[in-house]
């Protein structure tokens, strides 16, 4: 009979690689390419996939979250991209992303579903245009399965949060 618990005991202390991941259990071709870019990619700029969760890495800069990626559903591979965490730094991360991104970003807010004590989430201006009811909490793009051209994407955006960050920290 089938253990669950022990199967995911079993992946817990065993801590796969997201490289290992990739070339043993992704099946989709493209995902598993453009994951593999993207790992390598980070690497470049001195950033490796830590080990987050069952199947789950996260990318850090200055210990704050830039990307994360896990297993989803069946087939279903998330990307997440962390990209804000209030009013004042969704403002100031907005300033370090290219034109192609800022619009998608704009678009990405999610609507207060009041699941916390914050409700009614919060208004910011941007280039003159009021957005009401933001959530506070989940601010950040999600990619199920990503393309090449989506994890291209989200290279801009890994630049953009790691260029907040260190204006944040510097």
């Amino acid at each position: 009979m089938y253990d669950k618990s022990e199967h995911n005991k079993k992946l817990r202390t065993e801590k796969i690689t997201i490289e290992d991941y990739c070339e043993n259990v992704l099946i989709n071709s493209e995902l598993k390419a453009g994951l593999l870019d993207f790992v390598a990619f980070m690497g470049s700029l001195k950033i490796k996939p830590s080990w987050y969760h069952i199947n789950s890495w996260n990318f850090n800069y200055k210990g704050k979250h830039i990307v994360i990626v896990n297993k989803g559903k069946s087939d279903e591979f998330y990307v997440r991209v962390e990209t804000t965490f209030s009013p004042t730094t969704m403002l100031d991360m907005i300033k370090f992303l290219p034109l192609e991104n800022y619009n998608e970003h704009i678009n990405s807010f999610e609507p207060c579903t009041a699941c916390g004590n914050c409700a009614p989430g919060f208004s910011i201006v941007i280039d003159g245009k009021e957005y009401k009811n933001i959530c506070y909490k989940y601010q950040h793009l999600n990619y199920i399965n990503p393309t090449s051209e989506q994890f291209e994407r989200v290279k801009k955006y890994a630049l953009a949060r790691m260029e907040y960050i260190k204006s944040i920290t510097n």
